[in-house]
């Protein structure tokens, strides 16, 4: 309804208050024949709003035609992974390599240690490898990330080690502005750009992937492992569905080879060059203007100046919803899902999406249904490591 018709409307209950009993019979009249103009009169649509409600519709139609193909797709690869790990149970051949996987999860705006729940019970109720998780986190986080296997998780049908690493993101800003890099550029903030110092801090591995909390595993996590088996001269892989700018390609999973990051001297000979050696990206006039986009803004930067050091990892890795779930669903011959990334949950298509359905599942799914039997569960190792005290801190 015409919001002038509000406008007399209002304004003559004001006047009645005040009129005689004529004018008020003449203004309710006058009222009752705008109010049937209004009824019978069409007020014609802004071509915009039509174009509008059409997307939306179509959009809503794309769902719903599509959704039974992505919630099959994810169904086939979650039966697939649990198909192998199941015949690898009952053969007794577990791999004896461990997995080494390295998640920051120091407090910020996201409770990171509540998040990662269901993709710690996904890597160990499908993995065929040992596990080693390294939390890197803060003193309230590095208490509650204990206390989480403390009270759910001492024995596993599987070995697993957990190391727990207090550091402060004022030791991290400290190191990111000697390469002239803002450490809150991007939302992922302080503990994002800690990712970068990672090969710095854990001296005593030679490989390692990092993850984001946000994730879930719908595969064998000893499949993510088994990337690092090539003869490329790489540092670093990780997903990089778009090679034109940094809010395309993704931190969220980075297979990283710290003796080779450590020989090249990434930080801070490397990291500073790429981030100044191409005035054109920092430029708001340059059509190849990056804006600060956290660490991805410095693997894109050394992905541009030195593409042998940065190769790219399978779409199935990374599913994603920022991307639509593009990528192992359109994009992937294959069409297998191996990682469920739930991030850009603000966006409409992520709401409703069916991959949702399998974090319900994990977020669903009980400790101690990972424990194994009594006489055959593996003890759950937890150390705890300070990073200040530690030989670490002095050798960035």
């Amino acid at each position: 309804m015409p919001l002038d018709f509000f406008a007399r409307q209002l304004g003559a209950d004001r006047k009645s208050s005040a009129d005689s009993p004529i004018e008020v019979e003449e203004t309710q009249r006058e009222s009752v024949e705008s109010l049937g103009s209004a009824k019978t009169t069409r007020i014609p649509q802004p071509l915009l709003y039509r174009i509008a409600k059409l997307l939306i519709l179509t959009s809503a139609v794309l769902f719903l035609l599509s959704y039974p193909f992505q919630l099959s797709t994810f169904k086939d690869s979650f039966q697939h992974a649990y198909r192998r790990f199941t015949a690898v149970k009952i053969s007794g051949q577990e791999q004896k390599e461990w997995c080494t996987f390295a998640i920051m999860c120091g407090t910020g705006d996201t409770d990171t240690v509540s998040e990662m729940r269901p993709l710690l019970v996904s890597a160990i109720l499908l993995s065929t490898c040992r596990l080693h998780f390294i939390f890197l986190t803060d003193e309230d986080g590095a208490g509650r990330v204990h206390e989480m296997f403390a009270k759910n998780l001492t024995t596993a049908d599987k070995p697993i080690r957990v190391d727990i690493m207090v550091i402060s993101t004022e030791w991290i800003d400290e190191k990111a502005l000697k390469i002239k890099l803002d450490p809150h550029g991007h939302h992922s903030g302080s503990w994002g750009t800690g990712k970068l110092l990672l090969p710095w801090i854990l001296q005593d591995l030679d490989r390692v992937i990092v993850i984001d909390s946000d994730m879930i595993f719908l595969d064998d996590p000893a499949s993510l492992w088994a990337q690092f088996d090539d003869d490329g001269t790489w540092a670093y892989k990780m997903p990089l569905f778009d090679r034109s700018k940094s809010s395309n390609i993704c931190s969220c999973v980075v297979l990283m080879d710290i003796q080779k990051i450590r020989q090249v001297r990434a930080y801070p000979d490397l990291f500073s060059s790429v981030l100044h050696s191409h005035p054109e990206w920092r430029n708001e006039t340059s059509l190849n203007y990056v804006p600060p986009h956290g660490d991805q803004g410095v693997y894109f930067g050394l992905m541009k100046s030195h593409p042998k050091l940065v190769n790219s990892l399978d779409d199935r890795f990374n599913v994603d919803h920022c991307h639509g779930y593009y990528g192992a669903l359109r994009n992937s011959s294959s069409k297998m899902v191996s990682i469920l990334h739930k991030n850009c949950e603000s966006r409409r298509h992520a709401l409703d999406a069916a991959g949702n359905l399998f974090f319900d599942f994990y977020s669903a799914y009980k400790w101690q249904w990972l424990k194994g039997l009594e006489d055959t569960g593996y003890p759950v190792t937890v150390n705890m490591i300070s990073h200040e005290t530690s030989r670490n801190s002095s050798t960035v």
